[in-house]
């Protein structure tokens, strides 16, 4: 029988913090929940039907649709139509349709039907902003009708067991099933963390009515179920830079089956999503100085610019903050410094360990803190 010894730097802890406050994150001032976002929860009282009044339970929350709230047409999908005569009945006809008007693909679109909830449910309406990094996942729970974010959960990436950088996972998806597998494995990561947060909330997942995603280009892929394989060879071209919106139900994404999910645009090849989101995000894009963004995960990105032009270049930064090339570098787990400050007089070093064990390495944090302490007092 074989017999592997992993060095115990590079066994995978779950040291990631996970209760991180979400106040930290905040909706601009001016955000309208009509004009930023696409959802909206209608409450419905529907005439029950009669012998005098025959029409259908679809025609019949379409005409209330109309009546109450001026929606000329709407669309529905198969699922919906399945549970909406149990539900008027049950719900003695007092209901809350959640709908959603034409998206960026789309902004002429009918509106469609998302879901029918029993009784008056308009207070609060969810949904989640994914952020699938190579080595960790996040998703943040956001109230879009105060655009608020209300609950936070955090893990590491499964597919890490199948490769801990891009390359190695692109390698793998192009092995049998290995696409596959890798999907299922980052959905699996997802699912829970929805779960977690749902729970934080006092919510149900199938509450969640909409995702937004963000990742680097092959994470993107591989959420996808995408070949990335084109991604590592040149020429270097994605299967798609701006993915379609496509329904949770078919991904396997356990939030409502019919909500919509919705990767953000990449760029290339090497400058996925992630980078988008963070140059909106800070308002690179409306800067009139030169200004200077800077990712540094597993993949690290620039970008430098102006609101006039935009200026981008990647490269792999894990390995240079954890073993790689630094003699005491490591992950950012149990044993890591993650942390230093320097006596601005004395330079005499204190740290911070995570786990408050003996220090084995520094993680990337440490480095930088110790790189940042160095230059501060002079040494």
């Amino acid at each position: 029988d074989a017999r592997i010894l992993i060095p115990p730097q590079e066994k995978i802890e779950r040291r990631l913090v996970t209760d991180r406050t979400v106040a930290a994150i905040e909706a601009p001032l001016d955000y309208d929940p009509a004009r930023d976002q696409v959802l909206a929860a209608y409450y419905l009282e529907l005439d029950p039907p009669s012998m005098d009044d025959q029409t259908d339970d679809w025609s019949r929350v379409q005409r209330a649709l109309r009546r109450a709230h001026g929606i000329e047409r709407i669309a529905a999908d198969l699922g919906i139509l399945r549970t909406l005569g149990r539900t008027l009945r049950a719900a003695a006809w007092q209901v809350t349709a959640i709908v959603e008007r034409g998206g960026w693909d789309d902004p002429d679109a009918a509106p469609r039907l998302v879901d029918v909830l029993p009784g008056r449910q308009t207070e609060r309406l969810l949904g989640a902003a994914i952020d699938i990094g190579t080595t960790s996942n996040v998703v943040y729970l956001v109230d879009l009708l105060s655009g608020k974010v209300v609950a936070e959960a955090v893990d590491y990436n499964g597919q890490i067991t199948r490769g801990e950088d891009v390359i190695s996972r692109i390698i793998y998806a192009g092995k049998n099933d290995g696409l596959g597998e890798l999907q299922s494995l980052v959905m699996q990561t997802l699912n829970r963390l929805l779960e977690r947060a749902a729970q934080r909330v006092r919510a149900q997942t199938g509450d969640i009515y909409r995702a937004t995603v963000a990742g680097n280009s092959t994470m993107i892929h591989l959420f996808l179920g995408l070949p990335p394989d084109s991604i590592r060879l040149a020429p270097f071209i994605t299967a798609a830079n701006q993915p379609p919106p496509v329904r949770a139900g078919v991904l396997g994404l356990a939030i409502s089956p019919q909500a919509t999910v919705d990767c953000l645009p990449g760029v290339a090849s090497y400058v996925g999503s992630d980078i988008t989101a963070g140059v909106v995000s800070t308002g690179l894009d409306e800067e009139d100085k030169l200004t200077l963004f800077l990712d540094v995960g597993t993949n690290g990105e620039t970008v430098v610019g102006t609101r006039e032009w935009l200026l981008t270049c990647a490269c792999s930064a894990g390995p240079a903050f954890e073993g790689a090339g630094v003699e005491h570098g490591m992950r950012a787990t149990t044993g890591a410094i993650e942390e230093v400050w320097v006596h601005s007089e004395t330079h005499e070093p204190t740290w911070r360990v995570i786990g408050n064990q003996p220090p084995r390495g520094l993680c990337g944090s440490g480095l930088i803190a110790l790189l940042a302490e160095l230059f501060i007092t002079g040494v």
